[in-house]
């Protein structure tokens, strides 16, 4: 009953991305267009939703199975929820890189053994990368640094 409840969970979740992509048109193969990567995206995310939920129902077990919810999961869920939340809602308004560390440090607060010390080096490996692909590989117009008033 998890994985079928799993599997409904993972499809409601691809079709947030499914829906706008296409709305926003996905293009050929050799030019994508904006809705390309989250039409791909949520069809992978439905397939595997497909594939969790069809488990549930190939496993022996009770009809009356209880399903729990795990509230420390939960936290991780949500914390992992809100460094995405916080990157899409702060690249426009503080940049490239301060939307990257922002990333980094709620996503480390999902792990309670993480520290202070190593999230900052992620953070700083992490936003040096990120300004060679786009900045120097791409040349990309997306701001590193904006300031925020």
């Amino acid at each position: 009953m998890r994985d079928v409840l799993a599997g409904i969970l993972i499809i409601g979740f691809a079709l947030l991305f499914l829906v706008p992509g296409l709305e926003y048109g996905v293009g050929t193969v050799n030019r994508p267009g904006a809705g390309g990567l989250p039409v791909v995206a949520a069809a992978v995310m439905i397939a595997f939703g497909v594939m969790v939920g069809l488990t549930g129902f190939q496993q022996r077990g009770s009809v009356d199975q209880v399903v729990s919810i795990n509230l420390s999961r939960v936290r991780h869920i949500a914390l992992v929820a809100a460094a995405i939340l916080g990157f899409a809602f702060s690249i426009e308004r503080v940049g490239l890189i301060p939307a990257t560390v922002i990333v980094v440090v709620l996503a480390s607060l999902a792990d309670r053994k993480s520290s202070a010390v190593p999230t900052i080096i992620v953070a700083a490996v992490i936003s040096v990368v990120i300004w060679l692909i786009f900045k120097v590989g791409l040349n990309s117009s997306v701001p590193l640094f904006e300031r925020p008033f």
